[in-house]
């Protein structure tokens, strides 16, 4: 299951999968809008980007950082997950 912007493992979603199906794997993008302490949130990626970026690309550039950093932790559970193994459950940011 890949989570959406704001939620993450343990959210209604993932507990709903859970309590419904076998063997469900939540994977932790480290995404937040504000929360300074994600890694891949857009306002830490805002901050560390403010002073190497052009003003009108900051906060696109900053979106794309955050986006990238996502499929990059879906791309290392994808590599660690056997393709036959069941489904690929997205919601919002995470099926981006």
């Amino acid at each position: 299951f890949f989570h959406g912007l704001e939620s993450g493992c343990g959210g209604r979603k993932h507990t709903f999968l859970e309590e419904h199906y076998d063997d469900v794997v939540c994977v932790d993008m480290h995404m937040s809008l504000l929360n300074l302490r994600k890694r891949n949130g857009i306002l830490r990626n805002v901050l560390a980007n403010a002073l190497t970026t052009a003003p009108w690309n900051l906060y696109a550039w900053s979106v794309q950082c955050s986006l990238t950093g996502c499929l990059q932790c879906q791309e290392e559970e994808l590599r660690r997950t056997n393709p036959s193994n069941g489904v690929l459950v997205g919601s919002s940011w995470g099926g981006a």
